[in-house]
């Protein structure tokens, strides 16, 4: 199962495979319910979007320097090649929300140049 796949309770979250020792449907050969939801580690009832939300204030705290930098992160770990489909939709994301708080940060420093242009001119 992948990271974004709804379990057996209809939720999305991370998910494990199921256990090795999962009951097994005869008829099927697949894992029963039980098994198949061995691995989900979405809760019932949990917003799997909340950390999303946590995501993006910690990000809104982020400094130009400190987003630039976990972009260029980001950018790095994208380029070799290494991460999963899941993985790499993740990190753009990411990257989108950090390029968004760098250029939000650099139209405020413009501002504030402009202002003090003004005041000198």
């Amino acid at each position: 199962r992948t990271a974004v796949e709804s379990c057996q309770n209809g939720r999305a979250g991370p998910h494990l495979p199921a256990r090795e020792d999962a009951p097994i449907d005869p008829p099927t050969g697949q894992p029963t319910m039980a098994g198949r939801n061995a691995g989900c580690t979405a809760r019932e009832g949990a917003d799997v979007n909340s950390t999303t939300s946590t995501d993006d204030q910690a990000i809104e705290t982020l400094t130009f320097e400190q987003a630039l930098a976990r972009l260029t992160a980001l950018v790095e770990k994208l380029e070799s090649g290494r991460l999963s489909l899941e993985e790499s939709v993740a990190a753009f994301e990411e990257g989108v929300k950090l390029t968004r708080r760098c250029e939000a940060l650099l139209d405020h420093a413009e501002q504030r140049l402009q202002v003090l242009d003004e005041e000198t001119a």
